[in-house]
């Protein structure tokens, strides 16, 4: 097993429906294979990395991406679809970093983005409201906690509850129209189960807005 672990990676993809903030300079990738899942990785450091799938116990090496490179790898076909695996990159000299546990799909790709630094994240699946309807204000929420929370605004004396966000999950909740007949400054509370509450400064709720909010790990 790989020590000195620091989370840091963004999984994101069509198939996994993982958050993934694309750099702004494109690279050049490698043709996917459509024989079997894939890994892309697309790396913004300046020095080799190696990636790895882990499984229990076991370590199985996918292959090697050049520096400032962005290059699909093929999964190693003993690796069934629907196997929980944990992706792993090991920067030259640097510190090895982990991805949260994810499922090997039947048909695509797992993105994975290298941070240039170790400051990177994991990002949870973003969910989105096709069509909210004109007018409606949101808050989308991002739980990377290990635990749900509840969401609340609090608007002068008064708090009110607009839902709550399943653990490792990204919701959408809708504002209450009432609420936001005219633009107010609020704070928006995060109640993790079991945790301490959270809240955001305070925010202009007006009607049409759409606020997104992060919470931490710790």
């Amino acid at each position: 097993m790989m020590n000195s672990v620091l989370k840091g990676l963004v999984l994101a993809g069509g198939t996994l429906g993982l958050a993934f903030a694309a750099p702004a300079t494109a690279r050049a990738a490698s043709p996917p294979s459509k024989a079997s899942p894939t890994v892309t990785v697309d790396n913004t450091r300046s020095v080799p990395v190696v990636v790895y799938l882990e499984r229990g116990d076991v370590d199985t090496r996918v292959g090697k991406v050049a520096p400032d490179t962005r290059a699909i790898l093929p999964v190693p076909r003993y690796l069934g679809s629907d196997e929980d695996v944990r992706v792993w990159v090991q920067p030259e000299n640097g510190i090895d970093l982990s991805s949260q546990e994810v499922t090997v799909p039947k048909v695509g790709t797992m993105n994975v983005y290298v941070p240039r630094d170790n400051d990177g994240y994991i990002a949870p699946p973003v969910e989105t409201i096709p069509n909210p309807g004109v007018g409606t204000t949101t808050v989308t929420v991002l739980n990377s906690r290990a635990s749900e929370v509840t969401v609340s605004v609090e608007h002068g004396e008064f708090d009110t509850t607009l839902g709550t966000v399943p653990a490792d999950d990204v919701r959408t909740l809708t504002v209450p129209a009432w609420l936001v007949r005219e633009p107010q400054d609020v704070t928006i509370f995060v109640q993790p189960k079991n945790g301490f509450d959270l809240a955001t400064q305070e925010v202009t709720l007006e009607r049409g807005s759409h606020l997104e909010v992060k919470v931490p790990l710790r």
